[in-house]
């Protein structure tokens, strides 16, 4: 499996937990009536989209773009060399796919950790929003 396949897999993952746990939290308070029945209906989080019968990443990115498109998240890639070592060092598939989700999911902000510099194309410790392909000169942002 590639660094993106592996990627991929654990946001899914991720997306399908959080919903799991914002539905019985809403559920709770339903039964606890820890909220006015009036507002759960605003409380719950929007549906998934149908995942994928397809398990390839062309068609899982989508899915998560898609789960996302509307939401405000923080997501962070930690140990980003561990990925990028299984892609061959290049990060291509990393930078293609994090460049195409800042395109089109505008409320995410993404933190990527590594324990030794990983040559992503930017001196700065985060990239949110921003172009993080190679060239360019300094660090400003």
């Amino acid at each position: 499996k590639s660094g993106l396949d592996q990627l991929l897999s654990q946001l899914v993952h991720a997306i399908e937990a959080q919903q799991a746990k914002l539905s019985l939290l809403i559920a709770a308070a339903a039964d606890n009536n820890i909220v006015d029945p009036m507002h759960l209906a605003s409380m719950a989080p929007p549906l998934l989209p149908p995942k994928p019968t397809s398990g390839d990443a062309e068609s899982l990115s989508e899915w998560v773009f898609e789960c996302l498109v509307s939401r405000k998240c923080l997501l962070v890639i930690d140990h980003v060399e561990l990925l990028l070592k299984q892609d061959g060092g290049s990060g291509t598939d990393l930078k293609i796919f994090l460049g195409q989700l800042f395109d089109r999911v505008r409320g995410i902000k993404v933190l990527l950790t590594s324990s030794s510099p990983v040559g992503m194309g930017t001196n700065s410790s985060t990239v949110d929003g921003g172009s993080i392909g190679g060239g360019g000169g300094g660090g400003g942002g």
